[in-house]
């Protein structure tokens, strides 16, 4: 039990204790000691340094699931392949300034034109654009979605290169088995 007016000493924290009030004073020794409930906890969480966690439950922050992997495939959720119109053939357009990448739909079968692939088991699909990726120097190492998808006025899904977010967890080195 604790005194009034005793002087208790955690970590290199003195705590003078007397009728509900504590004063602080700092001393260079370091003595274990943990007693003191909600006076260390308040002292302890003024040197947490706490960071928001950007997105919210439901994933994309737009409602638009757009994400590319380090192979430089787009996959496009399968909310944003209907709202996108449902296309089998795409263009690929960038714009070198803001960053940006524009997927327009076409019916055209053109030389440029990128297919969109079905995954199975979903309505997601995938363009293999590992050469427009290449071209354009556009690689990241892990899997990036898209913060700010959008479809504009003219049906072009708008992807904004420097809004980004990391969706895949870093490769876990195993111990080796002996």
């Amino acid at each position: 039990m604790l005194n009034l007016g005793e002087i208790i000493t955690v970590g290199a924290l003195d705590l003078n204790c007397y009728s509900g009030v504590s004063e602080y004073n700092v001393r260079p020794k370091a003595l274990p000691f943990c007693c003191i409930g909600a006076t260390l906890l308040h002292t302890m969480d003024t040197f947490r340094k706490w960071e928001e966690f950007p997105v919210g439950p439901s994933g994309a922050v737009s409602g638009l699931h757009v994400s590319l992997n380090r192979k430089g495939e787009i996959l496009l959720g399968a909310r944003t392949f209907r709202k996108f119109g449902e296309p089998e053939q795409v263009l690929l357009l960038f714009e070198r300034r803001n960053m940006l990448i524009a997927i327009v739909p076409t019916t055209s079968k053109a030389t440029n034109c990128y297919p969109l692939i079905e995954k199975r088991n979903g309505g997601h699909r995938v363009i293999r654009a590992n050469l427009f990726c290449r071209h354009y120097g556009i690689a990241f190492g892990r899997t990036i979605a898209f913060n700010t998808a959008i479809i504009d006025d003219d049906g072009k899904l708008i992807l904004d290169l420097r809004d980004v977010r990391v969706v895949t967890r870093p490769k876990l080195l195993m111990p080796m088995e002996v």
